[in-house]
């Protein structure tokens, strides 16, 4: 018997869900869709039944997240359903029907080189994080036009802190949820992109476990980045989500790095394996021990409509990052002493 699947909003995103969930859980996809496909109804409306399917997948524009999670929630019962992130565009408050099961797609909380970290770190408490991450818009889709996408619109959910919130939910997951007060930095617009949203995010703040983190998102650097590094009083450990691999450094100058290569779909494919509780699959690619404990470990990973994470992705929406002001001098235009 197939899954039965409803994917609203067939972008890129959507098609790999649908391509993962056929590929490994031998799902039936049905798409809320605008494009003329197989299987695609325009609107809910159009469906013959809602209620028909076992798993949901939201995967929008983030700016209609909130319509389409409400539309879903309310009309069924006893359902898991998927959000992709980030959960919604601005400070919206949901009250969900208690009904069914709600999860929000960080899927690289699932990514085998952050499980190398997080086991690294099992024995260690890091004092000083750094994260970095940049890559050049307009080379993010083929054949598309970057002032046309969402990304480039602040109303349509754009920007770097929602669009790489991945790295805002990995770092909580790993160190520590934010200290809100202690946050310090900038979110807005700086770089030559012909676009209405933010370009750039970065600051420094406090976790509860007792980190320090410096992190800094962009849409416009022309050498792609995505690494964390983790500072303990016996190493330093480095991430590198480009070239897959985690190595470490320890006092004495030696450094051992390890390198996992594996299909983008497997991770997605672990990370729908965790939420629907389906029997595990075989991977090629990673390693056999890391995939078991990937598996084991599994349930229950996704953050929800009440993680902390949440929260956190809210307060940073709608605070108004800004450097310290450490005096104001008043003087004379023209003043060049001062």
């Amino acid at each position: 018997m197939s899954l039965e699947v409803l994917i609203v909003g067939y972008g890129s995103i959507g098609k790999r869900h649908s391509e993962v969930l056929q590929q490994y859980f031998n799902a039936h996809i049905t798409l809320i869709s605008s494009q003329n496909l197989p299987n695609a109804y325009p609107t809910f409306e159009s469906l013959p039944d809602i209620a028909a399917f076992d798993y949901y997948i939201i995967a929008s524009p983030t700016a209609k997240h909130f319509q389409d999670l409400k539309y879903i929630d309310s009309l069924c019962e006893n359902k898991i359903i998927f959000v992709e992130k980030p959960l919604f565009e601005s400070n919206l408050y949901f009250a969900p029907s208690g009904k069914n099961t709600i999860v929000i797609g960080f899927c690289l909380r699932f990514h085998p080189i952050l499980w190398l970290m997080r086991q690294a770190l099992e024995k260690e408490t890091p004092y000083f994080v750094e994260i970095s991450c940049g890559s050049y818009l307009p080379l993010w889709r083929e054949n598309t036009d970057y002032r046309h996408t969402y990304s480039a619109h602040k109303k349509r959910g754009g920007g770097v802190l929602l669009d790489l919130s991945h790295e805002l939910d990995y770092t909580q997951w790993l160190f520590g949820d934010f200290i809100y007060e202690s946050i310090k930095g900038f979110n807005g617009k700086i770089s030559e992109l012909e676009i209405s949203s933010d370009d750039i995010l970065t600051f420094v703040a406090h976790t509860a476990q007792g980190a320090i983190i410096n992190l800094t998102c962009n849409y416009f650097s022309k050498i792609p980045r995505r690494t964390i590094r983790a500072h303990t009083t016996n190493a330093t450990y480095e991430c590198d989500l480009i070239q897959n691999t985690f190595s470490t450094f320890t006092k004495q100058g030696v450094q051992n790095t390890q390198s996992i290569s594996f299909a983008r779909n497997e991770l997605f494919a672990i990370m729908h394996q965790s939420v629907l509780h389906s029997p595990s699959f075989t991977s090629h690619t990673i390693p056999k021990d890391l995939l078991a404990v990937l598996q084991a470990g599994s349930k229950g990973i996704l953050p929800t409509l009440d993680s902390s994470l949440m929260q956190t992705l809210t307060r940073i929406k709608n605070m108004k990052l800004t450097q310290n002001i450490l005096c104001v001098i008043g003087a004379r235009g023209g003043s060049k002493g001062v």
